[in-house]
């Protein structure tokens, strides 16, 4: 990849829980350095329209294509990409007295890849 261009990104979703996805980058220094979640939090990337959340709104299976922003000026050997999915389909309270669906805490979903940012 290159620092500052759009990618897409694709995600085949087996089955929709609402709720929203996320996607960070944490660059990693050498092959023994671990990911932490304020490394993820640094780098949260952005759509082309700044956005930082892509909002799950259809149910069922799905294929979603998301543009993603690389940091301009970030390069890498080694970066973990990450796709974080908090999903939005369970009875939780709003902290304001209420409860709806997507409110609390929410079923997490993960995975990382490791890439290359020239």
């Amino acid at each position: 990849y290159k620092s500052g261009e759009t990618i897409d990104v694709v995600v085949h979703l087996s089955a929709s829980h609402m709720g929203y996805f996320e996607f960070s980058l944490c660059p990693l220094e050498s092959s023994s350095d671990l990911e932490t979640e304020e490394c993820f939090e640094k780098y949260l990337l952005r759509q082309p329209s700044g956005e930082t959340k892509f909002p799950v709104i259809k149910s069922g299976q799905q294929k979603l294509k998301v543009p993603l922003v690389l940091p301009e000026g970030l390069t890498c050997e080694h970066c973990t990409f990450r796709w974080h999915y908090r999903t939005g389909n369970s009875w939780g309270d709003c902290g304001d007295g209420t409860g709806d669906l997507g409110c609390g805490d929410q079923e997490i979903f993960r995975s990382c890849s490791d890439i290359k940012i020239e």
